[in-house]
């Protein structure tokens, strides 16, 4: 067992400990599969039955969904999908309301009701914030009333002391991943076999371009933005998986985990030991204050 996956198991038992009602979040990429691995081993020998929970946007790709109900299965559990039901979430529109309201109106606002309803009070997710950009300064643990995220809340920790217990009225996000890389977790998902979502690896996709952004287009998709800005197809493979308006593709020829974890071993050398593109950095804002993960 490496440092990196005994200090995530940690956490993961720490929290877990504390827990009445926890969950674990699966998004269908690579963090939430790698996040369900650890859980496994953290809970080893006895079987997981810690329920996951899935926010279908509606905007996802179909790998993604396979990808989650594949998760589900391998835990011999079936996912609790929940959908926004409101009327502005049927109506959301990427391309006109932007990435951050977008993302509020069909993710964290649906995830917050959610949560809210089943009454968890622990929630385990895949977020690494040091990658993304996110203004928690690599908290592992992030408490807070309810399920709406105020950093005037937090608590003060200290990286090697989970102090994982939750008081009445208050719900934790857990993050054990935290501090790992990109390049971490695709070296332990070629380490331990972990099967991972496909739009990872390099394919020929419908792309066009939107924003100085490659999107991928779903299969037999047609979309009025694609048709102006003009489709056409690209060796392409996504990064993050999330909603294919803002899939922000990249060019590659990485077709396997080798492959990726080769190019991402070259892009660490060329950025001084680095291995995170420059670009597409996100901080906690509104959406992800809401129902924040």
């Amino acid at each position: 067992m490496t440092v990196a996956e005994s200090n995530s198991v940690e956490i993961i038992r720490e929290a877990l400990a504390c827990a009445r009602n926890p969950v674990v979040l699966v998004s269908g990429g690579k963090e939430s599969s790698v996040l369900v691995h650890l859980i496994r081993k953290a809970c080893f020998p006895v079987p997981l039955r810690i329920p996951m929970l899935h926010i279908d946007t509606g905007w996802e790709f179909p790998e993604t969904l396979e990808q989650v109900l594949l998760i589900g299965r391998t835990v011999g559990a079936e996912p609790l999908v929940h959908k926004g039901g409101s009327r502005r979430a049927r109506e959301a529109d990427p391309f006109t309301q932007g990435r951050e309201v977008f993302r509020r109106i069909v993710k964290s606002e649906p995830l917050a009701d959610a949560l809210g309803h089943h009454g968890f009070d622990v929630v385990l997710g895949g977020g690494r914030p040091r990658e993304v950009g996110a203004r928690i300064d690599n908290a592992v643990l992030v408490f807070q009333p309810g399920h709406r995220f105020d950093h005037r809340a937090q608590r003060l920790t200290f990286w090697g002391v989970s102090d994982c217990r939750v008081i009445i009225g208050e719900t934790a996000r857990v993050f054990p991943l935290c501090n790992w890389s990109e390049l971490d977790v695709w070296r332990y998902v070629f380490a331990e076999g972990i099967r991972v979502n496909p739009l990872y690896f390099a394919a020929c996709r419908r792309v066009f371009r939107h924003r100085d952004h490659w999107i991928v287009l779903p299969p037999g998709l047609v979309v009025p933005e694609a048709k102006s800005l003009g489709a056409e197809t690209r060796w392409v493979r996504l990064r993050h998986v999330g909603c294919w308006p803002f899939s922000d593709a990249i060019t590659s020829s990485a077709a396997s985990i080798a492959d990726l974890v080769a190019e991402l071993d070259e892009l660490a050398a060329g950025q001084g030991g680095s291995s995170t593109y420059v670009g597409n950095t996100e901080s906690v804002g509104p959406a992800s204050r809401v129902g924040y993960f």
